[in-house]
């Protein structure tokens, strides 16, 4: 009779064994994938922290301008919205006379279906 329980039991750690790797496999993957990420993530962020320290650097003040450069800052975001519509800014210049620029512009929204 002991000898018919023994033989049961023989292929049981074979199958607890093949589960365990299974298991095994499947955690060494998920711990590579989360060591990827985090090392994309910290490619990204270092690339973001030299893109803003390139920018900061490039609005520092000089001897000849001590408060910077703040109006490079203002052109460059008006360029970059006044380039979605193809408009001119206005050229309000404080030691000039003021104008304004005429904008003539339609904007459509394909997904609304309304016309600006």
């Amino acid at each position: 009779m002991l000898i018919k329980i023994r033989r049961r039991g023989v292929g049981q750690a074979i199958v607890i064994m093949a589960l365990a790797m299974v298991a095994i496999c499947g955690m060494l993957a998920l711990a590579i994938d989360a060591g990827r990420l985090y090392f994309q993530r910290r490619l990204m962020q270092d690339a973001v922290d030299s893109g803003s320290l390139a920018g900061a650097q490039s609005l520092v003040g000089t001897s000849s301008n001590p408060n910077g450069q703040p109006n490079y800052a203002l052109y460059y975001a008006l360029d970059d919205t006044f380039a979605v519509f193809n408009q001119n800014p206005a050229n309000n210049d404080p030691t000039s006379s003021f104008y304004t620029a005429p904008v003539n512009n339609t904007v459509t929204d394909t997904q609304g279906g309304y016309t600006v």
